[in-house]
C-alpha cells in the first residue's frame, strides 16, 4: 500500500498538480542599483526588503508596488526585520540601523557588522 501511495504522489508531482498552490517570482524593476538580500514579511500585504548599496523598500499591497524611502540605511544591509509597522531594524556587514517611521528615515545604531536579525516571538 505504501508503494502505491508513493507512486501516486510521484505521479501528481510530475504531472504538475503540486504547482497549483506554488508561489510565483516576479522581477522587481526599480531603477535602483541594488540586489535584494533581506526580506521581512509582516502579513499578506506588508513586507520590507533590504539589499546592497544601502537600499530598502516596503510594500503594503502584497508586493504589487514598492515604496523606496527618502533616505537609506548607512551601507550594505543583508537582513531586515519588522517589530511593528513603524519600527524596522536592518543590519549587514557595515552596521545596524533602525527606522521608527515606516522606513522613511534611518538612525545608525552601530557600525558593528552582523549578518542576520530576528525578533523574539514576543517582539523586542
Amino acid at each position: 500500500m505504501t508503494r502505491l501511495t508513493f507512486c501516486f504522489i510521484l505521479f501528481l508531482s510530475l504531472a504538475g498538480i503540486g504547482s497549483l498552490y506554488s508561489q510565483s517570482i516576479v522581477s522587481l524593476q526599480s531603477g535602483k542599483n541594488t540586489s535584494i538580500r533581506g526580506l521581512s514579511v509582516m502579513d499578506n500585504s506588508v513586507a520590507w526588503i533590504s539589499g546592497s548599496n544601502g537600499w530598502t523598500a516596503f510594500t503594503v499591497d502584497g508586493g504589487k508596488s514598492w515604496t523606496w524611502p527618502l533616505s537609506n540605511p548607512f551601507g550594505y544591509r543583508s537582513a531586515i526585520e519588522y517589530f511593528s509597522q513603524k519600527q524596522i531594524l536592518t543590519t549587514g556587514t557595515s552596521g545596524t540601523d533602525l527606522s521608527v517611521n515606516s522606513d522613511k528615515t534611518w538612525i545608525n545604531l552601530s557600525k558593528d557588522g552582523y549578518h542576520t536579525v530576528r525578533k523574539a516571538k514576543s517582539g523586542f
